[in-house]
């Protein structure tokens, strides 16, 4: 079990006054975001993250699609889930293109990548 966190940094309490505690449904979520956002080299150690930034400012098409669904899949099963376990699609709409990464058919997370 994972500590819930508030945004600015400190640790979250539920209405009892005890620490709050994510559900490994929630644990599993953060850190398919956590990998979406971040930065190949964001990690000094491991290099995990998707970099989805580095894609802003191409145009919208078919390969764009194909190596943003690449980079998602390459983050999620660097030492996490195993490839295969999870679906990765995208929908473009206009100047961006809206990632989803499924579990067992189960949306986990989407984010969406501003291109042009």
């Amino acid at each position: 079990m994972d500590f819930k966190w508030m945004s600015c940094g400190g640790c979250l309490v539920d209405g009892a006054g005890d620490l709050a505690f994510a559900s490994p449904d929630e644990s599993l979520r953060d850190m398919i975001m956590t990998r979406l956002k971040a930065a190949f080299d964001g990690w000094q150690l491991y290099s995990i993250g998707a970099d989805l930034d580095t894609l802003i400012g191409n145009t919208v098409d078919a390969e764009l699609e194909l190596a943003i669904r690449r980079q998602v899949e390459t983050s999620l099963t660097q030492d996490f889930l195993p490839r295969g376990s999870f679906q990765v699609k995208t929908l473009p709409s206009g100047s961006f293109i809206q990632v989803f990464v499924y579990l067992s058919d189960v949306l986990m997370a989407t984010v969406q990548v501003t291109v042009s």
